[in-house]
Formats: structure tokens, C-alpha cells, sequence
């Protein structure tokens, strides 16, 4: 059977809120049917693919859930635009997540299967 493709869009800000981390979590539950999965941070959710101390930010554990997904093979995207609207460096970007263009990530969103915004 092939792998269904599923985009997960998260595009909240990570601080105050357990919102992007049950979105990660989520993402990483969709992996346990046949499904190709593709997480794409986009406007301020673009600062969920940094480093966060959950406790700082009174918000949930954001690492844990995109390590998870990098080592099942799926894909973590964040959108270069949001990073440069959000002042948020490459540099901080975490091991794993993709900087990509907006380009990109509408094709990802044209070419998916299901679509779910978290």
C-alpha cells in the first residue's frame, strides 16, 4: 500500500500555549498509519522549530516530538519567509527542520493527500 501524504500546518506562536506541541504530537501519531507525514511551521509558528525551554515559555515540549519525527523519516519544514518576518535566525533553527521557501511549501499543501491544521 503507499503512503498517504499529510501535511500538518502549525502556525502559532509556541509561547503561553500547549497548542504547537499537541499539533507535534499529534503529527507524530498520524505516523503509525501508512502515512508520509510533513509538518510545516509557518508564520509565528515558525519559532516551534527552535530552541524553547517549555517551562520559560509555559508552553509544551516541542523537541521531543520533532526528533521523533526526523528519526521516523518524516519531514519538519519551516518557512524561510516566517523566519525573516520573525527576526528568527537559521541558526536557531533545530537539527532536523528544513528552511524552506514559500514556493515549496505550496506545492507540499498542492501535492498532499490531507491537510490538517493545527
Amino acid at each position: 500500500m503507499a503512503k498517504k501524504s499529510v501535511a500538518v500546518i502549525i502556525d502559532h506562536s509556541p509561547l503561553n500555549t500547549e497548542k504547537d506541541s499537541e499539533g507535534l504530537r499529534m503529527a507524530v501519531g498520524q505516523t503509525m498509519a501508512e502515512n508520509q507525514v510533513t509538518v510545516l511551521l509557518l508564520d509565528a509558528g515558525a519559532w516551534a522549530g527552535t530552541f524553547q525551554r517549555p517551562a520559560a515559555v509555559k508552553g509544551g515540549d516541542l523537541k521531543k516530538p520533532i526528533d521523533t519525527l526526523v528519526l521516523l523519516k518524516h519531514r519538519v519544514w519551516v518557512e524561510e519567509e516566517s523566519l525573516q518576518e520573525y527576526g528568527i535566525s537559521r541558526e536557531q533553527v533545530l537539527p532536523g527542520v528544513a528552511v524552506v521557501s514559500r514556493r515549496q511549501i505550496e506545492d507540499e499543501l498542492a501535492a498532499s493527500e490531507a491537510v490538517i491544521r493545527f
